[in-house]
């Protein structure tokens, strides 16, 4: 019996690490002083690394802002939970990805054992409102005086830009 219960739980390890290498969105663990302890394939390949260049380094190595990642590193450690948290990670290609955490932390008797990390790649969102940031600017710049009205005649858009004199 002793043997079956044996057999039955390193399946579910194996299954677990399975789950987590080949898991399809990024993850990754770092421990207390943000020492990258594992990352799976998905991290691996947003960022481009190989896993040597990757796993074993501090993780603010990879970030492109500081003081982002020592203020998630503080929030983690003193037992926040973070949901989409926004930050900029460095590629091995030198491209910066922006992309979203989600983070806690395993502790075990008091003590940080690593984070559990999420990363999702939202940089093609944020081209995206980068461009339509940039659209408005120039239709604004473009606008002068323009109002435009709703199927009731009231006045639904108006151009903030003004011209004296």
């Amino acid at each position: 019996m002793s043997f079956a219960i044996g057999s039955a739980l390193a399946e579910s390890e194996s299954d677990l690490a399975d789950f987590f290498d080949n898991a399809a969105i990024p993850l990754h663990w770092v421990d207390r002083n943000g020492v990258i302890l594992r990352a799976n394939r998905a991290e691996l390949a947003l960022l481009g690394y190989a896993p040597q260049e990757y796993i074993g380094r501090n993780i603010t190595e990879f970030h492109a802002d500081g003081d982002v990642i020592c203020r998630v590193l503080e929030r983690l450690t003193s037992g926040d939970t973070l949901l989409d948290e926004p930050a900029r990670l460095r590629a091995r290609d030198g491209s910066i990805k922006h992309v979203r955490i989600t983070s806690n932390v395993k502790w075990k008797d008091g003590e940080f054992i690593h984070t559990r990390c999420v990363t999702r790649d939202v940089t093609a969102e944020h081209a995206a409102s980068e461009v339509l940031a940039q659209t408005a600017d120039y239709l604004e710049g473009m606008l002068e005086g323009f109002v435009a009205y709703d199927a009731d005649w009231r006045m639904a858009i108006r151009s903030t830009r003004c011209t004296s004199g």
